[in-house]
């Protein structure tokens, strides 16, 4: 809960359907190595030890998504930008790690 609201959560498939259909705008709050390591493709790289609401480009109707490892940073930075006055927004709950679970696909850049 967040002012008495709760933060909205999806399911990696729930993500990755709105990837497809174009409607989500994914952010990756983890540090540089992690993302480096493995990430969702077209997933934009802000790390919550930089984060700054106002860096989330327009999305243009579309529903910002911010994820993590397992959840807990994503909701952080949710919370941020609700602060920020953020509205159109929701986390990946669990993560890369549920995201991986369901073998959904992931990129590495190493």
């Amino acid at each position: 809960m967040f002012f008495g609201k709760p933060i909205r959560t999806l399911s990696p498939f729930e993500v990755n359907d709105g990837l497809k259909k174009g409607e989500v705008l994914l952010v990756d709050v983890r540090e540089r190595a992690e993302n480096a390591a493995a990430c969702i493709d077209c997933s934009l790289l802000l790390p919550l030890s930089e984060f700054n609401p106002n860096q989330i480009p327009s999305a243009d109707g579309k529903l910002i998504v911010i994820y993590c490892r397992s959840g807990v940073r994503s909701a952080d930075a949710v919370k941020r930008c609700v602060n920020a006055g953020i509205e159109n927004i929701a986390h990946m709950g669990g993560g890369i790690i549920a995201w991986s679970a369901q073998q959904l696909p992931i990129v590495s850049k190493r």
